[in-house]
């Protein structure tokens, strides 16, 4: 997430026009986000490809070399099919799940009226913080099981720019063994800034109701804010989760409306 800074800032270090210092502060250079934005759109359409590829690469190997396909040679093309996607999946959810944080923050800067930097949101959000809710998706790996997808949903009580208080249910999805896990839990997050970009921290936990056992995840992460009028924002970070006695890492992102 820390490519989000020099990327946000190209082209928005020009000499700044002789108006006074209030206006230099909000002086905003037309090309601030452009190269985010981009970078973040070229990081989504390449994940976008990957999945698919990964899935159809052996047909496509068969088609390609004319060979008729018996019983045994189809069950195996299934078998490394399944392979591929295994490994497809998760890594085009990483790639996307990279550039989505970097489009949304360049696109924000670009609709932002004045220098980026300047964005603050402490006494626009006064008084206005209220139930929000947010999905979230991700994809990662399980100790000693392979890759894993997630997604959730979360709703929360923003009482200000700093504390959201929730809870929430999320949908993990482990490739080995194939068995879907349900967690139900209740979170806490802080966002240490009032600013565009501010970092921020959550813990949850609860149970998992399929077999019934603990859940508990801790994460570290941005938030994106894309809107000065009230709570919307994009949230992109790294959870650690425990569950049936095992760690989760999953690279999240997660839209709050």
């Amino acid at each position: 997430m820390l490519l989000l800074l020099p990327c946000l800032s190209v082209n928005a270090q020009e000499p700044l026009p002789e108006a006074g210092a209030a206006q230099d502060t909000l002086y905003r250079n037309p090309g601030q986000g452009k190269v985010a934005s981009a970078l973040g759109l070229g990081d989504i359409l390449v994940g976008s490809a990957v999945i698919p590829a990964s899935i159809a690469i052996v047909p496509l190997i068969y088609a390609l070399q004319n060979e008729a396909v018996s019983l045994l040679d189809g069950l195996l093309v299934t078998f490394i099919m399944a392979e591929y996607a295994a490994l497809g999946i998760p890594l085009g959810g990483a790639v996307i799940s990279l550039g989505l944080p970097l489009y949304v923050a360049g696109t924000a800067a670009r609709r932002y009226p004045y220098n980026w930097r300047t964005a603050r949101y402490a006494d626009a959000l006064k008084g206005k913080m209220s139930y929000t809710a947010f999905y979230d998706f991700g994809a990662g790996f399980v100790q000693g099981d392979g890759p894993v997808v997630d997604v959730g949903l979360t709703v929360e009580y923003n009482r200000d720019y700093h504390w959201a208080f929730g809870g929430g249910l999320n949908l993990s999805a482990p490739f080995e063994p194939t068995f879907l896990r349900l967690p139900v839990f209740a979170d806490v997050k802080y966002s240490f800034l009032d600013s565009m970009l501010t970092p921020y921290v959550g813990v949850s936990a609860g149970a998992e109701v399929v077999k019934w056992g603990f859940y508990g995840s801790a994460e570290l992460g941005m938030r994106i804010r894309t809107s000065t009028a009230g709570p919307n924002s994009m949230l992109s970070g790294l959870q650690v989760k425990y569950l049936e006695n095992k760690f989760y890492l999953v690279f999240k992102n997660a839209f709050v409306f």
